[in-house]
Formats: C-alpha cells, structure tokens, sequence
C-alpha cells in the first residue's frame, strides 16, 4: 500500500536547522524554498502570508509572533508525511481557473 509523498529522512535535520530569517533577502529565500512544494502544503498562500507581506516595497521589518508561526509551520510541512488522500482546500479565484 502506498504511504504517499514522503519526505527523504535525510534532508529533514537540514530543514529544521533553518534559523528563522533576519531580512527580506533571507524571508525570499525561504519562500522560494517552499515554494517549490507548495502543491504539497495545504493553504500555503494562507500560510506564508505573514512572511509574504515582509517583502512588501516600504514595509517596516518586524518579527513578531504571527511571523515565527508562519516560519515554523512551513518548515514542519517541508518535514511531515503528505498524504495526497487526505481532504484539502482549494482556493480559486475566477481568472485563475
């Protein structure tokens, strides 16, 4: 029986080892990262959100809790089981359908 998408156990410590960014280069490095499996990660426009608004032209830096959240979810859905079984959201918007 197939387990679904899994993560290679060998890159999880290098994930989790990611120290949370400083400045809105390292904020787009990440979500670059993530983006890459964001078909993976259920609502993860949701999800990056905080960070996404980081690298706004003319936004103060600040790092506040709803940022650290954000960071860390993302980074424990880089490292967990998916489950392509499982119920999801999927948002859509009309020109994009």
């Amino acid at each position: 029986m197939s387990r679904g998408i899994e993560v290679n156990p060998d890159k999880v410590p290098a994930v989790q080892k990611i120290p949370h960014p400083r400045n809105v280069k390292q904020v787009q490095s990440f979500l670059k990262t993530c983006s890459w499996y964001r078909k993976l990660i259920s609502n993860f426009s949701e999800i990056a959100r905080p960070l996404s608004n980081l690298t706004k032209k003319n936004t103060v830096w600040t790092w506040t809790e709803s940022e650290q959240n954000a960071f860390t979810t993302l980074k424990l859905c880089l490292t967990s089981h998916f489950e392509p079984s499982g119920l999801y959201k999927t948002f859509c918007t009309p020109d994009r359908c």
